[in-house]
């Protein structure tokens, strides 16, 4: 067990998913370095989550650390982060999915970064699987239609999409933090908040954070090798495909319009990667049901388009609601 206790406070939301989010509370407990409190924010359909964060108050209690057990409101990680927020009281604040596996140094290495760098607004670990198989192909994809594309030392936004640094081996700058694991100092986030737009799966959430804060505060946020992440991708909880692109391609194109400015060469970004680059993708998988899906998308992206672009996305939930997968 670790012996020290800084004043870090990780947040965990969670979803019908004890078993993950067990193993997650007690790597926790085995960190060199330990929180000061431990905060699950729970949107469950029952109470076995409950049940098993009520298992670690006391012990660890023992070592220093709050544990608290949160309801959250049921409309997405987004919300359930801010809400997460509104109860901690740490000076950073530690993000974590409830289906990650973390090294035992992976708290103090995110620290090391704030010790670094006094400039440091925001720090991730690195995703050891981001990329299960590097694929030449998609990486030429994406960097004709995204205009990213993987390298070794490069975290970049752009207005479709944006890049991981693959074999990465040093601290280097980001313009965005993966919603995986992510941490920021306090005082940013009394300023920024997750959108509240984006609910349900809310994809895109970390980068729309994430970015704005780069925008207005260049250079401040890092990735660390040295803090060192698996993310399981637990298929608990998880919405069908056909919402994945559904949703995906609607909150794409608010954020878009949401944080880049409309310049000739960003909406051209835009356009072939949301009208060509995502096609691309979908024919790379060889499922047809997937190609189908983002058409569909596309349908009713151009029939909605004035009320994404706005950020009024209520529609999105009749559209959902027809999937069982959904609820």
């Amino acid at each position: 067990m670790g012996s020290k206790v800084r004043n870090i406070s990780v947040i965990i939301p969670t979803k019908n998913r004890p078993n993950d989010l067990n193993l997650l509370i007690e790597l926790l407990g085995e960190q060199t370095i330990l929180p000061k409190e431990v905060i699950v924010v729970d949107d469950s359909t029952d109470s076995k989550t409950k049940e098993i964060v009520n298992r670690y108050i006391k012990r660890f209690e023992s070592l220093g650390v709050e544990v608290k057990h949160v309801r959250g409101n049921g409309e997405g990680i987004a919300l359930a982060r801010n809400i997460g927020f509104s109860y901690s009281t740490g000076e950073i604040c530690l993000f974590l999915d409830d289906d990650i596996i973390i090294n035992r140094r992976y708290i103090e290495e995110i620290l090391k970064i704030y010790e670094r760098f006094p400039n440091a607004i925001g720090v991730s670990g690195y995703i050891l699987n981001f990329f299960p198989e590097f694929s030449t192909l998609r990486n030429a994809i994406t960097k004709v239609f995204f205009g990213v594309y993987g390298t070794p030392d490069k975290c970049q936004a752009r207005p479709l999409g944006m890049s991981y640094p693959y074999r990465l081996e040093k601290v280097i700058n980001c313009e965005w933090l993966s919603g995986t694991n992510s941490s920021y100092r306090r005082e940013i986030l009394k300023i920024f908040k997750w959108d509240k737009k984006l609910k349900r799966y809310s994809l895109c959430e970390d980068k729309d954070l994430s970015y704005r804060i780069h925008k207005r505060f260049p250079n401040s946020l890092f990735i660390t090798p040295h803090a060192k992440v698996i993310h399981k991708a637990s298929p608990t909880g998880r919405l069908s495909d056909k919402n994945v692109i559904y949703l995906g391609t609607m909150y794409s194109t608010y954020i878009y319009f949401k944080n880049w400015k409309q310049t000739f060469r960003n909406l051209l970004t835009f356009i072939l990667g949301m009208f060509f680059g995502y096609l691309m993708l979908r024919i790379l998988t060889s499922n047809p049901k997937l190609v189908i899906y983002q058409i569909g998308a596309y349908f009713h992206l151009l029939k909605n388009f004035e009320k994404v672009k706005n950020g009024n996305l209520d529609f999105l939930e009749k559209i959902m609601l027809a999937d069982k997968k959904f609820a």
